[in-house]
């Protein structure tokens, strides 16, 4: 398994991730030609083919210890402890409000060893919020931000460019976020299924000082491009998957999300539970995630209105999609207008533009995770 720093008190902060990382993200960047890339071409290429890229703002936590299931399990909206080794998970950090707190992979490495994937951004305060229980639980909390970097790579081709590439099994079958470890390029990696574009993908952990040699063998087999940060952004809005500081963040209910796929209704007691529950069984929230069409790229902020003037919502992120040929928006549209079809005012700089509601996602998902299609 990938080599990681320890952090000696089970309350002590964690260390900057971003300095070893760095340098390796700068090295794997350097491997592809200077010009400006196409992020068009390539989300075009990511439903077509393959494309591999760089996720250097995602931030890694291992937990070590006998109860480390059982902490993520009460904090978690997953059945934690249903997970088998190898197996994985995507859930939520919620408060007490049932306000989303992180979105997160969560990965069953031993019986006692959990490995938590989620926004870089969002890895001290899940720290801290950890670490209470961790003390409780004699259980210890790795930093392994640092020391390793993750690549992804997606297409329909995915399976057979990484298949050429890793030595040892290869499962093309595993469910989404299940893992196995393998070798690629003389490398130890592990490699798991991710469904966020909608496409066949697979998360690629590798050590930060054998990045390069796993990234240039895997170019080798794809167009000799790192794909941009825009075209990872495109291909996962049309999938409709959302985005930790640009359409989730910490004030948002999770019932508001649109994301059933993260919650179970099955598991027991776990953080903002009773919230979650009340939604579900006595009524629908004030506003939910969901797609917006138009003729004009909708600016990120925009406030929604209906055609009469009312409030509707706000716009959160969009973008021009080059699958569908027309600009695709997310945004919290109001309980009064989530009627696909229902047309709707962005007001903004330059605005107002008209714009259409539509459920997520944009385009159909190939491969997903859990029962949401």
């Amino acid at each position: 398994m990938i080599s990681s720093s320890v952090h000696p008190g089970k309350t002590k902060e964690p260390a900057n991730p971003m300095n070893t990382r760095d340098e390796a993200s700068r090295a794997v960047r350097s491997l592809s030609p200077t010009e400006p890339s196409d992020p068009s071409a390539e989300a075009l290429a990511g439903r077509r083919a393959a494309v591999l890229h760089l996720l250097d703002q995602r931030g890694l936590m291992e937990i070590r210890g006998r109860a480390a299931p059982k902490l993520l399990h009460g904090q978690t909206t997953q059945d934690i402890l249903a997970l088998d080794d190898g197996a994985g998970t995507f859930a939520l950090q919620l408060n007490r409000k049932a306000r989303l707190q992180a979105p997160m992979v969560i990965r069953r490495l031993a019986s006692d060893r959990m490995l938590v994937e989620l926004p870089v951004e969002r890895l001290e305060p899940t720290f801290h919020s950890f670490a209470p229980f961790a003390m409780l639980d004699d259980c210890e909390l790795v930093d392994m931000t640092a020391s390793t970097l993750l690549l992804h790579l997606s297409g329909p081709s995915s399976d057979d460019v990484l298949a050429a590439c890793v030595e040892g099994d290869f499962v093309p079958e595993l469910p989404a976020y299940h893992h196995l470890s393998c070798r690629c390029a003389g490398v130890n990696v592990m490699i798991s299924p991710g469904p966020e574009t909608g496409e066949k993908g697979w998360r690629i952990l590798v050590p930060a000082d054998g990045a390069v040699a796993v990234a240039s063998r895997l170019l080798e087999e794809t167009d000799n491009r790192l794909a941009a940060q825009d075209s990872w952004r495109i291909l996962t809005r049309e999938a409709g998957w959302p985005e930790w500081g640009l359409d989730l963040d910490d004030t948002r209910l999770v019932p508001e999300c649109n994301l059933p796929w993260a919650v179970s209704t099955t598991k027991g007691c776990y953080v903002g539970q009773e919230i979650v529950a009340r939604v579900r069984t006595y009524g629908k929230v004030n506003r939910c995630l969901m797609g917006l069409r138009s003729t004009s790229l909708l600016p990120a902020g925009s406030l929604l209105q209906t055609m009469d003037g009312g409030e509707a919502g706000e716009v959160t992120s969009s973008c021009l999609s080059p699958h569908l040929e027309s600009p695709i928006a997310m945004a919290f549209v109001r309980k009064t207008c989530l009627e696909p079809g229902t047309r709707v005012l962005a007001v903004g700089d330059g605005g107002p533009w008209e714009a259409e509601v539509t459920t997520l996602p944009f385009v159909p998902r190939r491969f997903w995770c859990g029962t949401c299609r």
